[in-house]
């Protein structure tokens, strides 16, 4: 089959006007469902009342599964990951040292448990008798 200049430069534009695009990132569930649906609108917290937060213009429950733009939305137990929040424990995302509860760590943006075999960033990441050799807990 002979592919004439123009159809090349045709396939050539589209993919440069693509960009070879990636699909778009689709964001991760927790595990559990928001039990508000932001119907009600806010401009800050006070517009929505006792242990609910304002997130994009709308009120939500400070409660894993809902959306939030900082972790202090999540309540106590939980913190603001990707623009949701998430319990404080392992294999959720993170993205801080205080995102995966005490018997957890953040590595590489998610929480894994503190023992043998989990990545690790530094040896306090392992647990008790453990050290972190070569990015992994043994």
């Amino acid at each position: 089959m002979k592919i004439s200049s123009a159809s090349a430069a045709i396939a050539f534009a589209v993919v440069v006007a693509c960009g070879g695009a990636k699909p778009p990132a689709v964001a991760e569930s927790s595990g559990m469902e928001c039990p508000t649906t932001g119907a009600r609108a806010c401009t800050d917290a006070s517009d929505c009342g006792s242990n609910l937060h304002c997130t994009g213009g709308r009120c939500f429950v400070n409660q894993p599964g809902c959306p939030c733009s900082e972790s202090v939305d999540c309540g106590g137990s939980a913190h603001c990951t990707k623009g949701m929040c998430y319990p404080n424990k392992a294999n959720v995302p993170c993205s801080g040292p205080n995102d995966c509860g005490p018997h957890a760590h953040c590595t590489v943006e998610s929480c894994y448990l503190n023992e043998s075999g989990s990545p690790c960033s530094s040896t306090s990441d392992c647990g008790s008798g453990s050290a972190c050799v070569n990015g992994s807990c043994n």
